[in-house]
């Protein structure tokens, strides 16, 4: 049997305290386990690369295929049962108590975790059985897809059902759900893991491209959750800003993942605003995506199809200060950013942000933070 595959299971077992059998040809060849409970239906029944089974008492397996062997990652649960459930299950399982009360053990201390947060140990355990030491991919040509892409199968009572699912469907629907707890979970168990693509060889390079990819897919989905198509947008071309100035493969996972929950966030609350705080929310978003174009109040409100008036009460209420206030905060934050992150010139920064002339920027940059835009720089701190 693939010395890898062995190998990829004793890490898991070790690194999880899950059971894990290794089959070959339909046979046990290894286990990893305190209790020797198998899963009883038959493998070759499952043709993915990566999948996930569902019982018909709903705890579950993973499994990786790789050509006519595999690697079978369980029981788990994302629903805990009780003694009495449980009970009953064994005596199902094993109606002539040859085990029973292993059974019971093994299953009241089965790790509680959901399918979604258990895909990335699948994902990431193919992507190391996959590759050869030299580093290249294996001859498994549809290794990419593999990676993103999982089975699942439900062993209902009338047979098994296939569905197809992927890490893009579980980030977007976190995402367009506004599913804080969910994504919490997610990145919790797996800090840092998201989609990796082997396309040029430079894995920086790799990295930062797929940033882009998957920061547009958060961005669709949150705006599919309710958020403002501008907004989304604005969220996204500031993260690739940036994502632009890391040389830090661990850094820009990191700012992935703090994307990802950010849009989360933003759609939870805007599910649970009233009327007039999402009309405020909207205001916001109007202001930080047109944050270098000259913004008027009077183009604001008859965007949210509001007058004037109604606007600026409501949003001074809400806020606390004028909307023309919050714009030239917001103005002021951008200008410290460049300052520090950039050798644009002051006056490219002033004409970059709509002020009406370098001395305008720079008195209104002081009356704010207390110290010139020269003085700023080369202080090179962050106030």
């Amino acid at each position: 049997m693939n010395t890898r595959i062995i190998e990829a299971g004793k890490t898991i077992h070790s690194l999880t305290s899950m059971s894990v059998f290794c089959y070959k040809d339909g046979n046990l060849e290894e286990y990893f386990s305190s209790y020797r409970i198998l899963y009883k239906d038959n493998l070759q029944n499952f043709d993915s690369s990566i999948g996930c089974i569902s019982t018909v008492y709903k705890f579950y397996f993973g499994f990786i295929r790789y050509d006519n062997e595999y690697l079978v990652i369980g029981p788990f649960t994302d629903n805990q049962k009780s003694l009495s459930d449980i009970t009953a299950i064994a005596d199902k399982l094993d109606p002539e108590f040859r085990c029973h009360n292993n059974i019971v053990d093994a299953l009241l201390n089965c790790p509680k975790r959901s399918v979604s947060s258990f895909l990335p140990i699948l994902a990431s355990t193919y992507r190391l059985i996959s590759f050869k030491e030299d580093g290249d991919i294996c001859k498994n040509r549809d290794f990419l897809n593999s990676v993103v892409e999982m089975t699942f199968y439900d062993a209902g009572v009338e047979g098994v059902t296939a569905r197809n699912l992927s890490m893009e469907a579980f980030f977007e629907g976190m995402i367009e759900r506004g599913d804080v707890d969910a994504m919490e979970e997610w990145f919790r168990d797996n800090p840092i893991f998201h989609f990796r693509m082997t396309i040029t060889g430079d894995e920086l390079k790799d990295v930062r491209d797929c940033f882009i990819l998957c920061s547009s897919l958060y961005a669709k989905a949150a705006y599919r959750g309710g958020l403002d198509r501008g907004y989304t947008l604005h969220l996204q071309l500031n993260a690739i800003r940036s994502m632009e100035e890391m040389d830090s493969i661990r850094d820009i996972l990191m700012l992935q993942s703090k994307l990802a929950m950010e849009y989360t966030r933003e759609v939870a609350v805007y599910h649970e605003t009233s009327a007039d705080t999402k009309l405020i929310r909207d205001a916001i978003r109007i202001i930080q995506r047109n944050l270098f174009e000259i913004i008027r109040i009077d183009d604001i409100a008859k965007e949210l199809s509001v007058s004037r008036g109604y606007l600026s009460k409501a949003f001074h209420k809400e806020v606390g200060q004028t909307i023309s206030d919050y714009i030239t905060k917001n103005k002021i934050a951008e200008a410290k950013r460049q300052l520090r992150s950039s050798q644009r010139s002051l006056s490219s920064i002033s004409d970059l942000l709509k002020f009406s002339s370098q001395s305008h920027f720079t008195k209104v940059f002081k009356r704010e933070i207390g110290m010139t835009p020269k003085q700023y720089r080369d202080s090179n701190i962050t106030l």
